[in-house]
């Protein structure tokens, strides 16, 4: 007679749904990639936001699925957080809400305007707030790689803007994908 052996109960409730909702991520989020990557190939744009600009009904679209998830996503973190980090969680999740409407608002304001390079700054601040919540709340060296990553990021992209509009697309890939890695990271601790 073979015997079964139950499984142990999850240890993390918040896996069983978050992973759905992690692919679900993922897949929305590799179409606006692949427009941006396809783009910057064949038309030598210097940003991200050239390229989401002139591809705004993909990518509007894309990012609407990815903002559901994320915000369903975070509730969860948020639900399940231990209670005396409830409140860091939910300043995470606030950085999220922000990051997710300053994206939206620049796949909706022309990259030539003002006001589109005032939604990048913010995008970026609350990438830099959700980090420096989740470094307070695990303190180990990956946030501190992250951190480095973003810092070099920001003084590329601050330098190559600074000096006429250069290329700052490799700038902002790099910030871009630290905050990738370092959401992906989050999720497998």
């Amino acid at each position: 007679m073979i015997a079964f052996r139950r499984s142990a109960p999850n240890p993390n409730p918040m896996n069983s749904d978050s992973n759905v909702l992690l692919a679900v991520m993922i897949a929305s989020y590799a179409i606006p990639i692949g427009v941006v990557w396809c783009n910057y190939r064949m038309n030598e744009s210097t940003s991200i936001s050239q390229i989401i600009c002139r591809n705004q009904p993909t990518v509007i679209a894309s990012m609407a699925v990815m903002a559901a998830a994320t915000c369903m996503y975070e509730h969860q973190r948020v639900k399940h957080a231990p209670t005396a980090n409830v409140h860091l969680h939910n300043y995470g999740f606030a950085c999220i809400g922000l990051l997710l409407f300053c994206i939206f608002s620049l796949v909706s304001i022309d990259e030539t305007h003002f006001v589109h390079h005032v939604f990048a700054v913010l995008g970026f601040v609350a990438i830099i707030g959700f980090t420096c919540v989740h470094a307070v709340l695990l303190q180990t060296p990956m946030c501190a790689a992250v951190f480095a990553i973003q810092f070099a990021s920001c003084a590329h992209i601050t330098h190559s803007y600074s000096v006429g509009g250069g290329d700052i697309f490799w700038g902002e890939v790099a910030f871009i994908g630290a905050f990738a890695l370092f959401y992906f990271y989050l999720h497998c601790i």
